[in-house]
């Protein structure tokens, strides 16, 4: 597991690698609920899609190697919260599972 670095900001972008992908993702607030978009090798994997406590962002089968879920690190067994850009990088966590990890959980990737 690996936890990607955000800030409490309500619209950013920025590049990574995971498992030998190079990913651009885009994170942002709308009204109430926050977004992603996710691009591997510049194709679109997801687009607005809508960002939830425990559950994975990536809910169609696609070439992503492993799934994206955002994390309550405050509350993780309550209801979840729906999270708010301000409350990132303290309570929520953007966190990357590879695929070993997502079958080892038991979680769909």
């Amino acid at each position: 597991m690996e936890v990607l670095s955000v800030e409490a900001l309500p619209n950013q972008e920025f590049q990574i690698i995971l498992d030998d992908q190079i990913c651009q993702i885009h994170l942002y607030q709308k009204g109430d609920y926050m977004f992603l978009d996710l691009y591997v090798d510049d194709e679109a994997i997801v687009e607005g899609a809508i960002v939830q406590p425990k559950t994975g962002i990536i809910q169609s089968p696609s070439k992503f190697k492993g799934q994206l879920y955002i994390v309550d690190v405050i509350n993780p067994a309550d209801i979840p919260k729906q999270p708010n850009y301000t409350e990132l990088g303290d309570r929520f966590e953007l966190v990357y599972l590879t695929e070993t990890e997502c079958k080892d959980l038991g979680l769909r990737f």
